[in-house]
């Protein structure tokens, strides 16, 4: 649970950074645009500070702080929107600073920048309340509280995962999704710079997906021999499937998407037909799930 807790915090790093090469981006060559990239790229700052605040805090089993770590990375966040709102005010004074309206919006960014202070003094005040030996002390039982249960959630969707069988063919159905999403985010960065911030979101997202298979699976339980992930995939569940109708309609239905994927990727002919096709584990996995056992 704290691992998959943990890839949510990279996905929310990753964006707020997507965010922040975006805001970099922009051009600051007049008041508005100025304006837009402060504020966009100081809001992705914020969001990777909290992204990261989840992955090394709650998201770190071993971390005994783990809940002052986020909580801290929250409060770290509320310092650098207000940093960014005091740029965005002087920002604006400066920049229309001996034109017509520099009366005006000096003025504004004036009071702008004050609540910019005002807010970065009130997260820094934050941060040093949570980093006092008083409340750390309270976090660090918090936490303690936090990783057991958290333990024990997983302990029981697992074992419900193993008594039904649907543990396995679940955990390998969403770890084929997860590398699937993962290898297009893959794709996007690789086939475009301008979009490998969008490329690794995708590619943190597929590996949330991925590890939310051990939900029902242990990450250790291994089946099957050296061939790895189909073979420990194929397991029988102890499922009854209610109608013939439903497996051959999902399987007809993956059929198809495989044949369309298989289509578009005849340029790539000469590569593995497991890689020019993933969603074939898609299908073998579906109709292991759906068959009725006999």
């Amino acid at each position: 649970m704290n691992t998959l807790l943990g890839d949510t915090g990279k996905t929310v790093t990753s964006v707020g950074s997507t965010l922040g090469d975006l805001g970099s981006q922009i051009p600051t060559n007049n008041p508005v645009t100025s304006t837009v990239s402060t504020t966009v790229s100081g809001v992705g700052s914020a969001v990777s500070t909290v992204g990261t605040g989840v992955t090394t805090g709650i998201g770190n089993p071993g971390n005994v702080n783990g809940v002052g770590t986020t909580v801290k990375g929250v409060t770290t966040s509320v310092t650098s929107l207000g940093n960014t709102v005091s740029s965005v005010g002087t920002g604006l004074a400066s920049s229309t600073s001996g034109t017509p309206v520099s009366g005006v919006t000096g003025l504004t960014g004036s009071v702008v920048n004050s609540a910019g202070q005002l807010v970065s003094g009130t997260g820094t005040g934050l941060t040093s309340a949570v980093s006092s030996p008083a409340i750390a002390q309270v976090t660090t039982g918090t936490t303690t509280v936090v990783n057991k249960t958290l333990g024990g959630v997983q302990g029981v969707t697992q074992g419900v995962g193993t008594t039904t069988g649907l543990g396995t063919p679940v955990s390998g159905l969403l770890s084929e999704v997860g590398h699937t999403v993962s290898g297009v985010g893959t794709s996007l960065s690789s086939s475009n710079s301008g979009l490998n911030g969008v490329g690794q979101v995708v590619q943190n997202v597929g590996q949330t997906v991925t590890d939310t298979g051990t939900l029902v699976k242990p990450a250790s339980t291994t089946t099957g021999g050296s061939g790895g992930g189909t073979g420990s995939l194929n397991a029988n569940a102890n499922v009854t499937a209610t109608s013939n109708g439903l497996g051959a309609t999902v399987n007809t239905t993956l059929n198809t998407l495989t044949a369309g994927v298989t289509a578009n990727a005849g340029t790539t002919s000469t590569q593995n037909t497991s890689t020019t096709n993933p969603l074939n584990g898609l299908n073998s996995l579906t109709t292991g799930l759906l068959t009725p056992k006999h």
